[in-house]
């Protein structure tokens, strides 16, 4: 989870490079030393001038450097001019040259785009002083469904999602804690940092980094694998996880009762299973490098709370540790818990009571209180919100119009793994869109069961699909508030503009062992057959 901040780093001017002493020393040629910080400079396409404003390029901008700013990145200015944001191009030689001359390490180049298909389009190259690019990031909009305003505030928000595991890395160097440094025109601030303490900053940042990483991890594998570049990206942020393990050990050694530090701590150990992802040898679960003593989450929050009885973040984490399935990562398959959504619920409201203005904690218990089928309490929950015609409160109301087979079990995990894809679709509240499901049976029971209300109802393959893939689909459209079956064959084209999906895998051959591996433990208690379907739902009706 983000925690945003407000501190940090231009390098700017003569005095306080003189003040920080041997590092901005001057080269023998007279140029300033360089140091391991970036220089920023910003482009706008002839499509973005012609088809936007302004003000949504410098608001790009300006975005992005107080993103940098809040995760102390080392930014380093002209102390002879502003920032270049033109709408001319200018060459790679000369950007480099201004580089240098600052004592910058590397140019980080935004392009700022307006395609005839999309929003905008942005782009962040980072090259060295050579030239060589190092790497790139580049996102953009579309235009499904999204205004123009909420298209680039999306598109940021991937940006900044794509770059967090970058942090600390070439071209997004952390500032050293022990350089005095200042923010452009104004002091230097810790406003959001509570009391956190300044030895543990780098500590948050990896687990920021972390947590970032966990949201474009893919859906369909167990444990996720990233998307993209895994090799490139999971290896610094171990590194950092495992720094910032050593970091919180050695503070909560002198300090145990450091409320910060110990949420700190939960949080790092609540995501580093994302990023050293477990292994199974023979017959137990293996920790391949994963940093840290085995610690119990719950115990810690425990704590947490008999320190400070009015922590809303605690009573939030609280509430995920009960609502989602948990392994202790030991070779011990009875340290297995299953989510337990009474409790999670409870946590959720204590959250959602002490910090009433938190979206994200009525959500939570919007959630859990719907998983319990308490439907009418989760609308209740969310009103304060907008009423009830709030979009939650109605997509809530959606979910009571389709049911899952007796037996099914709620699957909080599979959830959290299915987001980015909602996320990529820009589906508003995308936790409320998706459902997944585990039924302990074959796929002609899941037919049957909904055959019962939509008697041509059929789960089919997808034409032209993947012949490995054993997933099958069913289309719906919304009429009104009605949900209606459409036996129209399953497409890569109607899928995509399909208002609400019904999706069921079949998995065969399921062996106890095979179960184990898979965390499931309600099929071994629910289902002495080797068969089971996985059924997840997406509403993408828009309000």
């Amino acid at each position: 989870m983000h925690v945003s901040r407000q501190s940090i780093v231009i390098l700017i001017s003569a005095s306080v490079l003189s003040f920080c002493g041997d590092l901005h020393a001057q080269t023998p040629d007279g140029l300033p030393k360089q140091t391991d910080g970036s220089y920023i400079a910003a482009y706008r396409t002839p499509a973005h001038v012609r088809y936007s404003k302004p003000d949504v390029f410098h608001g790009i901008v300006d975005q992005l450097v107080e993103f940098l700013n809040s995760h102390r990145v080392v930014l380093v200015s002209d102390p002879a001019r502003k920032m270049i944001q033109s709408e001319d191009v200018m060459s790679r030689e000369t950007l480099l040259n201004v580089t240098k001359d600052v004592g910058a390490s590397h140019l980080l180049y935004l392009i700022v785009d307006r395609p005839t298909t999309q929003w905008v389009k942005i782009t962040l190259e980072c090259f060295d002083v050579s030239g060589k690019l190092i790497w790139e990031e580049s996102v953009g909009s579309g235009m499904g469904g999204v205004s123009g305003q909420k298209g680039v505030s999306r598109t940021l928000e991937k940006l900044e999602k794509q770059l967090m595991p970058r942090m600390g890395q070439p071209g997004l160097a952390y500032v050293d804690e022990d350089v005095q440094v200042a923010m452009v025109g104004s002091p230097v601030t810790l406003d959001g940092l509570g009391s956190l303490p300044d030895e543990l900053h780098r500590a948050e940042a990896a687990i920021e980094a972390a947590e970032a990483y966990e949201e474009f991890t893919s859906d369909e594998d167990v444990p996720p694998l990233p998307k993209k570049n895994a090799a490139e990206k999971e290896p610094p942020l171990r590194e950092g996880l495992s720094r910032a393990d050593a970091d919180l050990t050695r503070y909560l050694k002198k300090n145990p009762r450091d409320a910060h530090a110990l949420l700190l701590q939960v949080r790092l150990d609540e995501v580093k299973g994302q990023v050293f992802p477990l292994g199974y040898d023979q017959g137990g679960i293996t920790r391949r490098g994963m940093p840290g003593p085995e610690r119990d989450p719950q115990e810690t929050l425990d704590l947490i709370l008999q320190i400070d009885p009015q922590n809303a973040e605690a009573y939030y984490r609280q509430a995920r540790y009960w609502g989602m399935l948990r392994v202790n990562f030991t070779s011990n398959h009875k340290s297995m818990r299953q989510a337990d959504f009474a409790k999670a619920s409870r946590f959720a409201r204590m959250a959602a009571e002490r910090a009433p203005e938190n979206v994200e904690y009525r959500e939570t218990l919007a959630t859990y209180l719907n998983a319990e089928g308490k439907a009418a309490e989760a609308m209740e929950a969310l009103k304060p919100l907008q009423g009830a015609n709030d979009p939650r409160c109605r997509l809530l109301i959606d979910e009571t119009k389709i049911s899952v087979p007796e037996g099914s079990v709620f699957d909080t995990d599979r959830v959290e793994l299915l987001l980015p894809l909602a996320q990529d679709e820009n589906l508003d509240f995308p936790a409320l869109r998706l459902r997944a499901f585990l039924y302990p049976g074959p796929l002609s029971k899941v037919q049957e069961y909904y055959q019962q209300r939509w008697n041509d109802f059929r789960l089919q393959k997808k034409l032209g699909g993947d012949v490995n893939d054993n997933s099958t689909l069913a289309l719906f459209e919304w009429q009104g508030d009605t949900l209606q079956f459409s036996p129209e064959p399953p497409t890569e084209a109607n899928t995509k503009k399909a208002e609400f999906l019904l999706i069921v895998g079949e998995l065969k051959n399921l062996t106890n062992a095979v179960k184990e591996r898979l965390f499931w433990q309600e099929l071994l208690d629910n289902n002495p057959s080797d068969v089971a379907c996985l059924i997840i739902m997406v509403n993408r009706r828009r309000f």
